[in-house]
């Protein structure tokens, strides 16, 4: 990396499309192999059982499901009307998302090393390489994995983005002396921070990260700065009105800047910034010594904001703020990604309380700045030691090993078992990755393993509802009804209204013959969803083993009538038609089911049974020939197909 005389290998690195190629190289040797990493965690309700993305041309459906976030829905409602529910396709979509994310960095930088403050106080080694390097940076740095290779944080890559993308169309907006290339520059950048906007909440920030490339960059007057400082808080005032009205359709007013600046009630504001002045120092960590990543960090609440050692993180915190503001104008580049990392980090490390005080996929946009901040230092360090060389042997063994990292963890993110353990290891007290270790055992059939997870997660939060459900549910699968009951009954008193509690409940206690509590439950759970067509069915089961037949007939009409295609519940209807010598009822519904069912041999039997009371002699040889044929030992279809061919043949004789 010398300052003059490049050599053509050094011209052939320099040119733009090269170092894009770089770029786009690098991002597919790290993520490239992770295409068959499944759907993880949030990913398996927001995507893969989310009805929502299934019907691409019905956007009202995706707004009314969260407008806050349509744009990234929208993604995946693309990605589901191609690509069904192969994992393969999100995650090229991911990955292209996270290439054009590193792109638009580059852009910016080589925009912001364009600009009046720049040009003075960079020199020409940083100039050349700053935009690649940084770049490089973000892309192969294995704490931007969690956002790009767990599929459903598309949200935070995309957001981010358009939100990379709204602040280099600005600069390069200020750039220009064209008025038509100024303004089409202006407008695709608001666009941007639209789309920005409705992908994520963080992309609230945006318009303080134009106010800071525009103080830092653009603006030496006082005076102009006071200007512009009134203008982005008009703006973030008028973001504040659309937002509240979208969701909350009335007149903004402070009960919704409340409920706007929160997630949850159950942390106070104060008790979460005391906590977050400590995270941040985590993320930072985690960006200079990236290992010992997991999925879910169990982390608790600082006690107060002066609790030890938050008054010591906020001073730290504090100190850098000012020495970065301080070096502003001799060192523009640095302090703007120092800047931009505590910027970038406002709205989930501050006063707005979220359930999970740490998440990986938060530092997806701030990293931009910690980029910008090493690149800047690598580059000023190689130029003061006169050994642009030799260094960049360094700078390209450091990328190496990050690449090998991002490598090894995406590793980790292909396998759901080795990354739950792994989570299990580095957060042996957080239920939730017990809970998520858990499913996966269970899923791959180890009923020992997911159980023995499951009550390590309730020792660790006995009111952990989703841990007592799980749990209940496994042990019914091993044939421990008793201990099954137990815990069922704990996940509804934990979450009463809980319908998939209810259902596992009652139809526990019916199989245990406890019918009458088995109805009560069934009943509560239609009283609190009586569109629920599973329901209406196991109320029907239990109404027929009491013997109350018109009563369960209501109720799979009612489950039939709610899904037409509920094989169960029309064979049940079946049944009762037959029991009560209705024929021609009772043949319509089996043969309604065995549509969905065709190899149900008892339902054949039966329809046979129907046909030759009916004097269809044929038809029930051919539904007693086929029941014989799903299995050979049936001892009374054998029975009735002879003597139903023996009458055929006296009747062929007469």
């Amino acid at each position: 990396m010398p300052n003059d005389s490049p050599s053509r290998f050094q011209t052939i690195i320099l040119s733009l499309p090269v170092q894009l190629a770089i770029l786009g190289i690098a991002v597919a040797l790290t993520y490239g192999h992770t295409l068959d990493a499944p759907f993880n965690f949030d990913g398996l309700g927001q995507i893969k059982a989310n009805p929502v993305i299934r019907h691409l041309d019905d956007l009202r459906a995706l707004w009314r499901y969260s407008p806050q976030r349509i744009v990234g829905f929208f993604s995946f409602a693309l990605n589901y009307h191609f690509h069904q529910l192969d994992v393969a396709g999100y995650h090229l979509v991911n990955i292209s998302i996270h290439l054009l994310a590193a792109g638009a960095m580059f852009w910016l930088l080589r925009g912001l090393l364009r600009s009046p403050a720049a040009t003075s106080g960079v020199d020409g080694l940083q100039a050349v390489w700053l935009p690649l390097l940084a770049a490089l940076l973000f892309a192969v740095h294995p704490l931007q994995t969690q956002a790009v290779t767990y599929i459903v944080q598309r949200f935070e890559s995309l957001a981010a983005l358009f939100y990379i993308g709204a602040l280099a169309c600005y600069v390069q907006a200020r750039l220009e002396a064209i008025p038509l290339r100024r303004w089409s520059f202006g407008v695709v950048a608001v666009l941007a921070a639209g789309l920005a906007f409705f992908t994520k909440q963080n992309s609230a920030t945006l318009p303080l990260a134009i106010l800071l490339v525009e103080v830092i960059f653009f603006t030496s007057s006082p005076r102009r700065a006071l200007v512009k400082v009134t203008i982005t808080g008009l703006a973030m005032t008028v973001i504040f009105v659309v937002l509240a009205t979208i969701v909350r359709h009335s007149p903004p007013s402070l009960a919704d800047l409340d409920s706007l600046t929160r997630e949850t009630r159950d942390i106070s504001r104060w008790h979460y910034l005391a906590t977050q002045l400590l995270v941040l120092f985590i993320y930072i960590k985690l960006f200079f010594l990236p290992w010992g990543l997991h999925p879910d960090y169990d982390l608790p609440l600082a006690e107060s904001l002066l609790a030890w050692p938050v008054p010591l993180a906020a001073v730290l915190h504090l100190a850098v703020i000012c020495l970065a503001a301080a070096r502003v104008r001799r060192f523009p580049i640095p302090a703007f990604g120092i800047l931009f990392y505590y910027l970038a980090h406002l709205v989930t490390s501050s006063i707005i309380p979220i359930r999970d005080v740490v998440f990986e996929h938060r530092t997806y946009l701030p990293n931009l700045g910690l980029g910008v901040a090493v690149a800047w230092s690598l580059l000023a360090l190689a130029a003061k030691m006169r050994m642009p060389r030799r260094f960049a042997v360094v700078i390209v063994c450091l990328l190496a090993i990050l690449a090998t990292l991002t490598v090894m963890r995406n590793n980790v993110w292909r396998d759901p078992l080795a990354l739950w353990q792994d989570g299990a290891e580095r957060a042996p007290d957080s239920p939730r990755v017990h809970l998520n270790l858990g499913n996966v055992l269970q899923e791959r059939g180890d009923l020992t393993g997911a159980i023995d997870q499951y009550e390590q997660a309730v020792a660790v939060d006995p009111v952990y509802q989703q841990a007592h459900y799980n749990l209940g549910y496994a042990l019914v699968e091993q044939g421990e009804f008793g201990r099954a009951m137990f815990h069922y009954r704990e996940a509804l008193r934990l979450r009463p209204d809980d319908r998939q509690t209810l259902n596992n409940l009652a139809t526990l206690m019916a199989q245990s013959g406890r019918l009458d509590e088995a109805a009560a439950h069934f009943e509560k759970l239609l009283d609190i969803d009586p569109g629920y067509a599973t329901g209406h069915y196991n109320l029907g089961k239990v109404f027929m083993e009491q013997g109350r037949d018109g009563e369960a007939a209501d109720h799979f009409l009612a489950a039939l009538e709610l899904n037409p295609s509920y094989a169960e519940a029309a064979k049940e209807l079946g049944i009762l038609c037959h029991r009560q010598g209705d024929l021609d009822r009772a043949a319509l519904y089996y043969r309604q089911t065995l549509e969905t069912t065709p190899e149900d041999v008892d339902l054949r039997f039966n329809l046979g049974l129907i046909l030759g009371r009916q004097g269809r002699l044929p038809e029930a040889l051919a539904q007693f020939g086929e029941a014989l044929r799903l299995a050979p030992g049936h001892d009374q279809a054998r029975r009735f197909y002879d003597l139903t061919a023996a009458n055929l043949d006296r009747e062929a004789k007469e």
